[in-house]
């Protein structure tokens, strides 16, 4: 199959499944930095290229879970005060993501599915608010709950 039509994946699995093992490795990639400094030459092109690899999957929660987790960290940087002085480290750090998603954007082009939202009936997320839309409702009509795998009956 030609990657211009699919998503990327690993060994079958779903790609959003996939986003969240790359979005795991991405925030934690930057640990190397502890022990060496000499680790950046490693880091940034292997950062880019995971990047590159998340737009690839095209999960709008994958790049979700990448911002939170990347501001979560910078906030715990800036409290123990090991936020980076330099120059350099934001410019390395703002080429390695704008290489990884033009790369990933041009290599799998599905990935524009991240700038895109769409709450059709017919689209994941239209489905998913048509869902939750009802969830008080089956509440309220049994606040005992139906029982071990049965919700889906319910709806």
């Amino acid at each position: 199959m030609v990657l211009e039509q699919t998503r990327f994946t690993v060994l079958g699995l779903n790609p959003n499944d996939v986003a969240t093992f790359i979005v795991v490795l991405i925030l934690s990639l930057p640990i190397l930095l502890k022990w060496s400094k000499h680790w950046i030459w490693f880091i940034w092109p292997v950062e880019a290229m995971v990047i590159s690899l998340l737009v690839g999957t095209g999960s709008r929660g994958g790049v979700l879970a990448l911002i939170c987790g990347l501001l979560v960290s910078i906030i715990l940087c800036w409290r123990l005060g090991t936020m980076p002085r330099g120059w350099k480290t934001w410019m390395s750090i703002v080429l390695a993501v704008l290489l990884g998603v033009g790369a990933g954007l041009t290599v799998f082009p599905k990935g524009f599915r991240i700038g895109t939202i769409d709450v059709s009936p017919e689209a994941s997320a239209g489905r998913r608010l048509e869902v939750w839309s009802t969830v008080p409702a089956m509440l309220a009509s049994a606040p005992n709950g139906w029982g071990f795998g049965k919700s889906a009956e319910a709806y």
